[in-house]
């Protein structure tokens, strides 16, 4: 196997591996962004975080394929899935607040803390919500092309 063929193998690896949370994470925080846009346009308060959003999402896809590779982040696998699910969403949350606060720091924004810290409520939840199902999928031994069959092509008990 050439050099370019192993490059070009892990690019697709990592990208295969960056995906699904970019994608879950570009979709709920762009739908957090509209329902607040929603309730505040009544207040004639325009919020338009949609770009911001799409960056989030992004860094957080690129968190998330970053601190996998950490081996403490494992370090509940194995035990009721409530113990992985609840650390990893706090671990990963942790390491997005650590990064969103250097990026503040590096661009020299001002932090508006009501809307950081509930964006990071956000964050939490949203992890949360991720890792319950990227566990059950693990325990269940699923697979991604299980997991497609079963949403977009078959329902499992129709091959009853």
């Amino acid at each position: 196997m050439s050099a370019i063929e192993k490059a070009a193998g892990f690019v697709k690896h990592e990208f295969l591996a960056v995906l699904p949370p970019t994608v879950y994470f570009l979709v709920s925080f762009n739908i957090v962004v509209l329902t607040t846009s929603l309730v505040l346009r009544q207040y004639e308060v325009d919020v338009g975080f949609h770009a911001s959003a799409t960056v989030l999402a992004l860094v957080i896809g690129k968190v998330v394929l970053v601190v996998d590779k950490i081996k403490f982040i494992r370090r509940f696998d194995g035990q009721p899935l409530i113990y992985p699910v609840l650390f990893k969403a706090a671990a990963y949350c942790l390491f997005v607040l650590l990064f969103r606060l250097i990026e503040h720091w590096l661009l020299g924004e001002e932090i508006v803390w009501r809307l950081f810290t509930m964006s990071q409520i956000w964050i939490f939840v949203l992890f949360a919500i991720y890792f319950t199902f990227s566990e059950l999928i693990k325990a269940f031994g699923l697979s991604r092309r299980d997991l497609l069959a079963v949403f977009f092509r078959e329902h499992p008990t129709a091959r009853n």
